[in-house]
């Protein structure tokens, strides 16, 4: 959509939450630069970013550089990482798709604060990849993250941990895991409800959850090294719950941009009551990590 109104009354309420919260880092989880001109318009929106001095990071959403109007995720890429402030690299080549790698934050020299795993989570499943991957071959839904992707963030995570020792982590892309449908279920009345196997912290669920139908198994792996203590994605933008499951928070970013679809264009909901905003992440010391909302309809 490049409707000047909206993209402009999205940018301006992402600025009025990070002057009220005068954040370290910002992190997106895709689907930001949706216009019909991306290639131009992610310079324009790296600007706007730059104008605010704080570091950021971009993780491509499915759709960003989509195939059939040839928009090229390289060439996005490339632009958004020429920005001093952008902490976004383009990755081990070898790998999956353009965008997977690490944020470090130090507490120290020799010791790890906090890490961030970003991750190019993909648009639509091949034929190629699935089978690469083992799944069906004419499995066609939304993407997984590749086995190459699971391989690397396993021994990324070993490498740390031999020179920094243990440390936490947390996880952001566009596309929610397999395990985000542990969490809420449909009633007979078509409304979601708690299936009783998470802690729900804070939030809702209004549209099924995007995930792809083949699970690939990262969640077996984080389980497995125990240094991430979150996953956080996008893509389901009437989503925006805060759970707990097995031990690993399942967050939605909220959406805080209105070209996309909303809680108004479906359910004809008064604009006060959205879930557009942000998620606030605030980190202690420790690593120890804690969710919060924000509401744009603060500054309506």
């Amino acid at each position: 959509c490049d409707d000047k109104e909206l993209i402009n009354k999205s940018l301006f309420m992402l600025a009025k939450h990070v002057e009220a919260e005068k954040p370290d880092l910002i992190l997106f989880t895709g689907d930001v630069v949706l216009t019909d001109h991306q290639q131009v318009d992610c310079i324009q929106f790296g600007k706007f970013m730059e104008k605010m001095s704080i570091y950021w990071a971009y993780v491509f959403g499915n759709h960003e550089a989509r195939a059939e109007k040839e928009y090229h995720k390289y060439f996005m890429l490339k632009n958004l990482i020429s920005f001093p402030h952008c902490l976004s690299k383009f990755g081990d080549p070898s790998l999956f798709g353009y965008g997977n790698f690490f944020i470090n934050i130090l507490s120290s020299p020799t010791s790890i604060q906090q890490s961030i795993v970003m991750l190019d989570s993909g648009r639509n499943t091949s034929p190629t990849h699935n089978i690469e991957n083992g799944a069906p071959a004419e499995l066609k839904c939304y993407d997984f993250l590749k086995k190459d992707q699971i391989d690397w963030y396993r021994k990324t995570i070993l490498d740390l941990e031999n020179e920094y020792g243990k440390f936490k982590s947390i996880m952001a892309m566009h596309i929610a895991l397999c395990e985000y449908e542990k969490v809420m279920q449909l009633d007979e009345n078509g409304n979601y409800i708690p299936t009783g196997k998470a802690e729900i912290l804070y939030g809702e669920m209004h549209e099924s959850i995007g995930c792809s139908e083949f699970n690939s198994g990262m969640f077996d792996v984080i389980k497995e090294l125990g240094t991430t203590q979150a996953v956080i994605v996008g893509h389901d933008h009437i989503n925006n719950f805060c759970a707990k499951y097995d031990g690993i928070y399942l967050v939605y970013a909220q959406c805080d941009g209105y070209n996309t679809y909303t809680m108004g264009s479906n359910f004809g909901w008064d604009e006060k009551d959205w879930m557009q905003g942000v998620t606030m992440i605030d980190i202690d010391k420790e690593g120890k990590i804690v969710f919060r909302q924000r509401f744009n309809r603060d500054y309506l």
